[in-house]
């Protein structure tokens, strides 16, 4: 599982890298605390990327991550929202992520969320290693996030 991972230097950004690393191998986390940087990564090949985590700390923030919608869209997502304003959630939701969390919020659902995320992952490339399941690289989104975040909210 390689997971890309956008978050500032901030107590938030700390307490998620923590939960990820924990969660993710050494090795399989790209981290990227300026949005520039992030944002030039995406625009390479993502082929490999199996997950992307970003924390948006502000709604100017969020407003940059949208600019790379048409690719956030295509990679299994997890957002983090900087407030619950129906705004900022109606525009997160619309790069389709599996699991949206906020900054305000104790992060229990998101480190369930990446768990199951990297559970089920890892049990894909098993079975892809015994040729039991065709090759399928980052599936589109439903678009309803149902499938890693039933019954998990954060809040």
């Amino acid at each position: 599982m390689k997971l890309i991972l956008y978050t500032k230097s901030n107590n938030v950004g700390r307490r998620i890298r923590q939960i990820v690393n924990d969660i993710i191998s050494d090795g399989q986390i790209e981290i990227f605390p300026e949005l520039e940087d992030f944002s030039m990564r995406l625009r390479r090949v993502v082929d490999n990327v199996t997950v992307l985590v970003m924390v948006a700390s502000t709604f100017i923030e969020l407003e940059t991550i949208l600019q790379n919608g048409e690719i956030v869209r295509e990679i299994r997502s997890i957002l983090i929202l900087p407030d619950r304003t129906p705004e900022t959630v109606a525009k997160g939701h619309t790069l389709y992520p599996r699991f949206v969390s906020y900054t305000d919020s104790d992060f229990k659902g998101f480190e369930a969320v990446l768990r199951k995320m990297s559970q089920q992952l890892a049990e894909r490339d098993n079975d892809l290693l015994r040729g039991e399941i065709p090759v399928e690289t980052n599936p589109k989104p439903s678009g309803n996030g149902s499938e890693f975040s039933a019954n998990i909210t954060d809040g």
